[in-house]
């Protein structure tokens, strides 16, 4: 559909929708004054082409006068301009630049340079013509900053890839910050996720016999179990989204929690236009500072935020967090040598 046309319909879509009830005449009046076609062959072709797309036409026999029998319809605008494909397929790539040096960026760009050029419908006294128009895929406008990325061997990309396409086993050695020796580890992996320049998997973890998340850079003796294809059933809840917001990246744990933490300074500023969990609520202070309360279950990711905003934040709740805040700021104050051992 040409552009002009998809204007048209909007147009008569709005005077009906807004209860204008303009004559035949009249819809013409207002095609010409924005720049449309509003020949009488014009005019009829935009009626039919409303009507093949349900909308509930009226036109009253007496005056003359189109309206819609059903007042809540409004026609529905899926439609994304050359224009807008261009911008959004440069951001796009602007965002890939994120992930660069991983083994996801070349296929990615590869759609990217495919779209090179897009073709609009452009619509000249009833005719169709083709305009070519060109993808700057160089423009620099729109810049994503990332992490650091860390690196990922492609054979493990790969192999974990189609392992998850395939639901193939998969094991490896991995050592967890809350071990003191490397495991063997035997995974249904369900899910790659990229979050704070690292790849992880989202996986059942046989030993745990639980979900678990594992970093894929961190991972030693990469094979497949056996190679059987269709070895395990996906769960429905296989998405780490359905189990937390995810505002805090891809770590989670079982035990759900209302956090609340007072802000100052540029803590305050960021937090005040964002959304860090379910049931949040923020309450400006005499003082100045806000007092942000919401309920997760990313504990960890929220006390390292937490310490990195320094001075600019005290958490007041919950006291597993509040112990933990206060054991890594004494903690702090020794390393920095402010304190000693004594």
């Amino acid at each position: 559909m040409s552009e002009k046309k998809e204007n048209a319909l909007k147009l008569i879509d709005d005077l009906l929708a807004h209860k204008k009830y303009p004559t035949f005449e009249e819809i013409q009046i207002q095609l010409a004054r924005h720049m449309l076609n509003h020949s009488q062959k014009s005019v009829y072709r935009y009626l039919h082409e409303l009507k093949k797309n349900n909308a509930p036409i009226y036109r009253d026999p007496i005056t003359g006068k189109y309206s819609y029998y059903i007042e809540t319809y409004r026609l529905k605008n899926n439609r994304i301009t050359p224009k807008d494909q261009i911008r959004i397929a440069s951001q796009v790539k602007s965002l890939l630049e994120m992930i660069k040096d991983t083994p996801v960026y070349d296929q990615a760009y590869k759609l990217l340079t495919d779209m090179t050029t897009i073709y609009s419908d452009t619509e000249i006294d009833d005719y169709l013509c083709k305009e070519e128009v060109k993808m700057d895929l160089d423009s620099d406008t729109v810049i994503f900053l990332g992490p650091p990325i860390a690196n990922m061997d492609k054979e493990i990309w790969d192999t974990i890839y189609t392992a998850i396409h395939k639901k193939q086993i998969i094991t490896f050695t991995y050592q967890s910050m809350s071990k003191k020796t490397p495991e063997k580890r035997i995974v249904a992996p369900y899910q790659l996720i990229f979050d704070d320049g690292k790849w992880n998997i989202r996986c059942y973890d046989y030993k745990a016999k639980d979900k678990r998340i594992f970093t894929v850079s961190e991972m030693t003796d990469f094979s497949l179990y056996d190679g059987r294809s269709n070895a395990f059933e996906v769960p429905d809840d296989f998405d780490f989204r359905k189990e937390t917001p995810g505002t805090f990246g891809c770590w989670t744990s079982k035990e759900w929690n209302e956090y609340k933490l007072n802000l100052i300074g540029y803590a305050k500023r960021y937090a005040k236009g964002r959304i860090f969990g379910t049931n949040q609520t923020i309450v400006e202070n005499k003082d100045g500072s806000i007092t942000i309360t919401f309920t997760s279950n990313q504990e960890a990711p929220i006390l390292t935020r937490a310490l990195g905003w320094g001075k600019e934040c005290i958490v007041l709740g919950p006291q597993k967090l509040i112990d933990k805040w206060k054991e890594n700021i004494i903690a702090m104050n020794y390393n920095s040598g402010l304190f000693s051992n004594d």
